[in-house]
């Protein structure tokens, strides 16, 4: 494992076509059709298989004329160089190479990223006849392509095949070749609960020959590649230990069969952030499984060529592709009792916040850290507290106030964040207080602040009288200042009308309870009630002690 510049969609098309032409060689395809005739059967099976993929929106129909066009049509994969010896990128023609691994990687790309659905699979069936030196070829190309998403793990798989078959003038078989090529990659979205995260991906070509000179001739090539990454407790990709194989196979006639195959154990420290660039490679090891006698140098750097490709692309949808998800609230979700909303000045608002696996289904226990913004306060507030936490909310006192309480979890199991915001709304009070033989009425719309003003009518012992208190509430919304006026007249004794007059000052002291209710405790600092008659006298001041009493005010919405 070794360090070069990233590939890109072209190579690793490069790599699968020269894999691609590797097995055509070994298997007699080739020399059994003879190359004009294999070129014009292999374009028709790019065309079926765009046909098909069009309607995924992966390849673009008609098919674009090079694998460049590929690239730029569809998801572009950023390819690291993991292993050394790549491939370097080759002229390509007419979508080649993408009808494997190169075609299941960005589609299975496209579901973690959510441009694609849940799921789907598309049949490919299509014939396709030529007439070419008096022999009729008809050549079918059939298939699937497919992806799912089950839980947290993603598969999509390529399975193609083309069989040709010559007929003689008369329609007598002359002879029939095969190629097909399977590619899967699957993904977890998710880390599980150990933070571990994991990515497999294949590709295995097989073609075959028969009716030529050496009879049947069969040759296979394939890759195979599992990573398994550890995720931080920062929700980033840390580590990851890599495990591939490549093996060429080839049966030509009574020959013996020859087989090579080459296996690579690999470890790597990713860069900042959980990203390629940057990686450290603290394990790198391959070697020789076995080797066939006709093994070249040059073959056995095409098969680690070829397992490189499938490494740089699975570690691509993890680093990448996976890493947006996990991180970007895919896999986890903060629930709250309370939603934002409108709430009384001074409300206080207790609710519970708990964290879930949206893939799972369960609760989770990790740590939600907790902050506030705005006016009044929040317990507890400015550290990380495992789930579920209970969280207690103070309004502010004034119209318009806004609090918001911020919540995130970061762990090795994903990135969740909320925020929930409360708005100070005060439609106004009202008080509609009855008393011994009287009723005290009064509406204040708007902020606590302000003037309140309550106006009392009463009957007793024969009088009759109109009280008004005015209250000034200052700008803290928590006290103020009030003035006191009673006038009364009556005639208790049926007779002599009697007037009596009284004013007072005093502090007021607002307080509102978590329910809404004003509450005005009301303190006389001095006060003077006077008194007189229809009949004449100068009238004298009434004794009496300072007061002290609430004016209790509820919530009013029809201000």
């Amino acid at each position: 494992m070794g360090g070069s510049a990233p590939a890109t969609l072209d190579e690793l098309a490069s790599t699968e076509r020269q894999v691609m032409t590797e097995v055509l060689e070994r298997s007699g395809v080739t020399a059994s059709l003879g190359a004009d005739r294999w070129a014009e059967f292999e374009a028709f099976l790019y065309a079926a298989v765009a046909g098909t993929t069009s309607d995924l929106g992966l390849v673009a129909a008609p098919l674009p004329a090079t694998a460049s066009e590929v690239a730029a049509a569809g998801p572009v994969v950023a390819i690291p160089a993991v292993i050394s010896r790549l491939v370097p990128a080759a002229a390509t023609r007419a979508g080649e190479g993408v009808i494997g691994f190169v075609l299941a990687l960005p589609m299975v790309q496209a579901v973690v990223t959510g441009s694609l659905g849940d799921g789907a699979s598309l049949e490919v069936a299509e014939t396709h006849e030529s007439e070419q030196g008096g022999e009729r070829s008809v050549g079918t190309v059939t298939g699937t392509i497919s992806f799912s998403h089950s839980g947290s793990r993603i598969v999509s798989s390529v399975d193609l095949a083309i069989q040709i078959d010559v007929y003689d003038g008369s329609g007598r078989l002359l002879r029939s070749v095969t190629f097909r090529s399977i590619g899967t990659v699957e993904i977890d979205m998710c880390p599980d609960e150990n933070g571990a995260i994991r990515g497999h991906g294949s590709l295995t070509m097989t073609g075959s020959s028969s009716g030529g000179a050496s009879g049947l001739a069969t040759a296979t090539s394939d890759a195979d590649v599992t990573i398994t990454g550890m995720v931080d407790p920062d929700a980033y990709l840390q580590s990851v230990e890599i495990e591939a194989a490549a093996s060429d196979d080839t049966q030509s006639g009574t020959d013996p069969a020859e087989t090579t195959a080459v296996e690579f154990d690999g470890a790597m420290t990713m860069g900042p952030q959980g990203g390629i660039d940057g990686h450290q490679i603290t394990r790198d090891t391959g070697r020789i499984v076995r080797r066939a006698p006709s093994a070249s140098q040059a073959q056995l750097d095409s098969m680690s060529d070829r397992a490189a490709q499938l490494i740089g692309g699975i570690l691509d949808a993890l680093a990448r592709s996976a890493q947006e998800q996990w991180r970007g609230g895919a896999c986890l979700e903060i629930r709250s009792t309370e939603s934002s909303r409108d709430v009384r000045p001074s409300e206080q608002v207790q609710f519970t916040a708990s964290l879930h696996h949206l893939v799972e289904g369960n609760e989770l226990d990790k740590p939600i850290s907790v902050a506030f913004s705005g006016r009044a306060s929040l317990d507890p507030v400015d550290s990380a507290v495992p789930a579920p936490v209970l969280l207690s909310f103070l309004a502010g006192s004034q119209s318009e106030d806004i609090g918001t309480v911020h919540l995130q979890s970061t762990s090795n199991r994903g990135i969740a964040s909320l925020e929930v915001t409360f708005r100070v709304v005060v439609p106004g009070w009202k008080i509609d207080q009855i008393f011994s033989g009287g009723q005290v009425v009064g509406q204040k719309c708007g902020d606590p602040t302000g003037t309140w003003v309550a106006e009392g009518t009463y009957e007793r012992v024969g009088m009759t009288g109109h009280q008004t208190w005015t209250m000034g509430i200052d700008a803290d919304a928590g006290s103020g200042e009030f003035t006191y006026v009673d006038l009364a007249q009556g005639a208790p004794g049926g007779v002599v009308t009697v007037y009596m007059e009284g004013l007072a000052i005093g502090t007021v002291t607002l307080t509102i309870d978590p329910d809404g209710m004003a509450r005005m405790h009301m303190t006389e600092t001095e006060h003077s009630y006077w008194s007189w008659t229809s009949v004449g006298g100068q009238g004298y001041e009434v004794g009496a002690e300072l007061a002290e009493y609430d004016l209790i005010w509820e919530p009013d919405s029809t201000c």
